[in-house]
Order: structure tokens, then sequence, then C-alpha cells
């Protein structure tokens, strides 16, 4: 009797490092009852690891069970996009089976015992076998969550592809070697060799990911200045042409005073002032208005964007605030370059009313990013808000990068067209 509750206070511990891993690895969508959803994690799981043993004599059924659990938790309630979240999942279960396959190679080596013996034994061996597994799953957890929360990982699709493969094949060969070893015959140094073999190829991953994410992020900066320098070139020339305009006004003001000078004499007062009214609006005319941040990545970004519609004749308001500059100015720029690049697009497809509006605000604890723009009825009737592009792939990867983020954030997010505009309506938190 004291032996099995042993067992089942070993496995309660597992299945709430388990959920409290991967709850951490990723963090919930929203603040509101993380307890509660993560003590109906942690049952669910803990209903894998007790209650499913009785009912179905399968190690390798009970572990794709917990997986696929894991995997609906983190879709439902935690944030991150598909390939982080079954990267994490498989993660935490890889991690598990190699621990457990480690120390019983271990404590066989030691003990003389077969992994067989030792599973069924219900001694001091026993029970330092339970303690050391789930000791050192809590260390490498925290050490993972440590080192993850030091850097963000930006990779592509099919980068994303090939670690989750990766681990996946890992699995399925930790469980085939995990299997093998209860088998007196076969609990030999090959098996040692092969789950060393598994352990490297986990570690390379790994390696391969950061690299991988390193470089992307190099590539996404260098963009970014890119963009900037173009933007600072468009600058120089928009400032080199208002210098000639300005001295051209100062050349055409001399004039314009004379000829009004000359009116009032005449004692033609409105005469003169109807003239210097119709002087200033032709001549002085409207002055392009820009955004200055702090950051000058983001102020690039979006200036570019602005002179964008200036050159396309599409109307443009904005206005930002220094908030902006609390976030991540990578994750922000891409934010917006796609947004503004989905209202640009849009615009292009009306011969009139063409116009779009930037407004970025501070609201109750979030920074609000509101883009409003003319649309074609084809967007109003497109309910899904799915692409209407001819490069689906790409344009298409827009809205859900703008999701992505939001998600990161804690924030909400919402695309709705009516009335011929086209609205998106984003909310992170600080």
């Amino acid at each position: 009797m004291i032996w099995d509750t042993i067992e089942i206070c070993a496995t309660l511990i597992e299945c709430f490092l388990i959920i409290s891993f991967l709850v951490r690895f990723l963090g919930f969508k929203s603040d509101e009852h993380k307890f509660l959803k993560t003590i109906a994690g942690f049952l669910i799981i803990a209903a894998d690891g007790l209650l499913l043993p009785i009912l179905i004599n399968s190690e390798l059924v009970i572990g794709i069970l917990l997986l696929v659990i894991c995997f609906v938790y983190s879709v439902i309630f935690l944030r991150g996009n598909i390939y982080i979240k079954i990267f994490a999942v498989f993660l935490g279960n890889v991690l598990i089976l190699i621990i457990n396959s480690l120390v019983l190679t271990g404590f066989s080596a030691i003990c003389g015992s077969s992994f067989e013996e030792l599973i069924a034994s219900r001694n001091w061996i026993r029970f330092s076998i339970l303690l050391v597994t789930k000791f050192l799953y809590l260390f490498c957890t925290q050490m993972i969550l440590l080192l993850c929360r030091r850097k963000e990982y930006s990779l592509n699709k099919t980068e994303w592809t090939a670690v989750v493969t990766i681990f996946l094949t890992t699995l399925s060969g930790a469980i085939a070697v995990f299997e093998l070893m209860l088998v007196p015959q076969y609990a030999d140094a090959a098996s040692t060799v092969i789950l060393s073999g598994l352990v490297l190829i986990n570690i390379s991953a790994y390696f391969f990911m950061s690299k991988n994410s390193r470089a992307n992020r190099e590539r996404i900066k260098s963009e970014l200045l890119e963009l900037q320098l173009s933007e600072q070139m468009d600058r120089i020339e928009e400032i080199n042409e208002m210098y000639g305009e300005i001295l051209q006004i100062r050349h055409d003001m001399k004039k314009c005073v004379t000829c009004a000078a000359a009116m009032i004499d005449r004692g033609s007062v409105g005469e003169a002032k109807e003239y210097l009214e119709e002087t200033a609006r032709e001549k002085i005319g409207t002055v392009k208005e820009y955004i200055i941040l702090e950051s000058k990545a983001i102020s690039a970004v979006i200036n570019s964007k602005l002179s964008q519609c200036r050159r396309e004749n599409i109307e443009i308001t904005a206005s930002a605030t220094d908030y902006i500059d609390k976030f991540n100015e990578t994750d922000i720029s891409i934010l917006l370059a796609n947004l503004f690049d989905n209202a640009i697009e849009a615009c292009r497809k009306l011969e009139c009313k063409r116009y779009i509006s930037f407004l970025a605000e501070k609201n109750k604890g979030y920074l609000r990013i509101i883009m409003k723009n003319s649309a074609p009825k084809s967007e109003e009737m497109n309910k899904k808000l799915t692409t209407t592009k001819s490069d689906k792939k790409n344009h298409g990867y827009g809205i859900k990068t703008v999701k992505e983020l939001a998600e990161k954030y804690e924030g909400i997010y919402d695309f709705f067209c009516e009335n011929g505009e086209f609205t998106a309506d984003i909310w992170l938190k600080f």
C-alpha cells in the first residue's frame, strides 16, 4: 500500500512538472483564471498517467495520448505559433524519456540489475530512482526556461518543421529504446549507445535552432537598417525639394507683398486680403507630416510608408505615441510594415477615395494600434478576411504575422470591413 502511494505521488509530481514547464515555456494567452487553467491541465494529464494504464496496456499509446492532450491544451490556452507549441510539447516529453532511460541505465550499471527488476522493485533503490528522475527533470526544465528567457527564437516555417521533425523522430526512437531496455537480453551497451546518440541529436537540434534564430534576427536587423537608410535618403531628397520650394516662395512673396501694398494704397483692402489668402493657398501649400520617435527603426518604417502613400496619391493621416518604443522594435516594425502594406495594397484597387488612417496610442495598460483604409467591395464580402491577392502564399502571411505578434504580447486583435472601410484594431500589453 505504501509503495502504491509512492508510485502515485511520483506520477502526480511528474504530471505537475509537465504542465508547469508547458505553461511557463509558452505563457497563457490571457491572465484570467490562470490558476484554474493550470489545475485543469494537471488533472487531465494526471488522468492520462494514472487511469489510462489501467485501461490500456501500452506505454506507446499512453505516451501518444499525452502528447495530444498537451498539444490541444496549448492550442486552447497558451500563446505562440503552432510550431513553437509542437516544439514545447515534444521537448518536455522527450526530456522525460531521456532522463528516465539515463537514470535507469546508471542504476542498472551500479546495482547489476535489469531495467525490469529496477522498475518492479519496491525498496530504497526504486525510491532513489524516482527521486533522481524527478529532480533531474525539474533541473533541466528550469535551465531550459532560464535560457529561453534570454532570447527569442526567429525561425521560418521550414526551419521549425525541421526542428519539430527531429524531436518527433527522437521521441519515437527513445520510446523504442526504452521498450527494448525492459527486455533483459537487449539491456546492454548497444542500447546505451543508441540512447547517447539520441541525446546528441537533440543537443545538435537545439544548437541548430539557436544558430538559425540568430541568423534570422541578424537578417531582419539588416533589412531594417536598409529601410532606415532608404528612408533617410528619401528625407534628404524631400528636404532638398523643400529648400528649392522655399527659395521660390521667398522670391514670389516679394512680388506678393509689393502687389498687396499697392492694393492697400488704393484702398482695396478686401481685394488685398483675398489676394494674400489665395497666394498662401497656392504658393505655400500643405506641409508634409513626419513621425519622429525615439526608435529610429520604427520611425523609418512609418515615414517610409507615409512617403509611399504620398507617391501613390493616397491620403494619409498618422499619429503615434512614444509608448510604441516600449516594445521590441523589430516586432513593432514588422507589425506596422505588414499593416501598412495591406492597407496600401487595398487602396491600389480603388480609383477614388483612397485613404489610410494610422493611430498608435496608450490605452489602459495597452498599446492600441488602429489602421483604417478604404477598401473595395471584395474585401467587405470576404467575411473570413483571407487574402484576395494572387500571391496568396506571401500576402496571407502578413495578417498571420500580425496575429502572432499580438498573441506574443498577450494582446487581442480584430479585423473587420464595413461601409467600404477596412479596420485593423490591435492591442498589445505593456
